[in-house]
């Protein structure tokens, strides 16, 4: 694993993010969409916040990738002339304020906050598609296409697993999640045009909801409280933030249809297009909805032991 030495590894991430996803044309389809989510190929482990969100735009056969030791471990050869993608990794390290020593997290949190110093910073590597490697046996680790029956089944699981998921109501002309009264509204099941639409809209709402101040806290969830360029930078990265959200659970669902995909890639062309290679709030939002989508799969104590440590 590389770190940071000649370049601004954030920026370079930054910049290739924003135009993977200006450059993806608007015939652009996710390959596999009954599949799930990016993952590592060896360890089975789906991709985080900014970089699973980066691998989806890269218009891979696959959603699987290795690193260039983990082809080798596996008797694999990458094929001549083919392109790695970089992901980045924030590594921390802990120490003791008072004497300076290397802690680990868990002493960490024996120690009182202000008797403890944390210093992040990031690291990068390089992974290559499964389509761009020889030698290796592709069959395993592949899932299997699901029924229509079982996706929307899972659906309904991830609307479940949102343990203090907000009231929602199906009673109104249009879709809003109310944060002061901590409450979505949403228009009846069969007045939407189909069920993807659906819950798409209740997802995108559910991931609003995560940041009200009883969960993961969002200022950007409040921007309506704010004023000038703050209030319009803040509503940018709500939005983006649930739209991300909502992508993750729709391939996490397996129902991310062809249209809905384009659909979030045409939204988040009309944010990107005017970000400039310095603005990091795609990488924010991005991280963001990895905190949303965890939250809304159940894993909300997790998260919020996190905000607040």
């Amino acid at each position: 694993m590389k770190k940071t030495s000649t370049f601004n590894v954030t920026e370079a991430f930054n910049e290739s993010l924003v135009n993977a996803i200006l450059n993806a044309g608007d015939n652009w389809e996710c390959p596999w969409i009954t599949c799930g989510l990016p993952a590592n190929f060896k360890t089975g482990k789906i991709y985080n916040g900014a970089n699973l969100f980066f691998l989806l735009f890269k218009n891979q056969k696959s959603r699987y990738f290795l690193t260039f030791n983990q082809v080798r471990e596996l008797n694999g050869k990458v094929k001549k002339g083919a392109k790695s993608e970089m992901i980045i990794f924030t590594d921390y390290v802990l120490k003791n304020k008072l004497t300076g020593a290397t802690i680990s997290f868990q002493e960490s949190r024996q120690m009182p906050p202000d008797e403890v110093t944390c210093k992040s910073f990031i690291k990068y590597y390089n992974v290559f598609s499964l389509d761009d490697i020889e030698g290796i046996d592709t069959n395993e680790n592949l899932p299997e296409t699901i029924t229509i029956d079982a996706v929307h089944a899972n659906c309904e699981s991830i609307i479940e697993s949102f343990k203090d998921k907000p009231e929602i109501s199906h009673n109104y002309i249009k879709a809003c999640y109310h944060p002061d009264f901590d409450a979505v509204s949403m228009p009846p099941k069969d007045h939407f045009k189909s069920i993807e639409q659906y819950y798409s809209t209740l997802f995108h709402e559910l991931a609003h909801a995560t940041g009200h101040d009883s969960r993961l806290r969002r200022k950007s969830l409040y921007s309506h409280e704010l004023t000038g360029e703050e209030k319009h930078s803040e509503y940018a990265l709500e939005e983006l933030t649930a739209e991300i959200t909502t992508l993750f659970l729709m391939l996490h669902s397996g129902l991310a249809t062809i249209e809905k995909l384009s659909d979030s890639l045409t939204y988040l062309k009309g944010w990107v297009k005017d970000f400039d290679q310095k603005d990091k709030t795609l990488i924010r939002a991005a991280a963001k909805a990895q905190q949303a989508f965890n939250y809304i799969l159940n894993e909300g104590i997790l998260a919020k032991e996190i905000l607040e440590n």
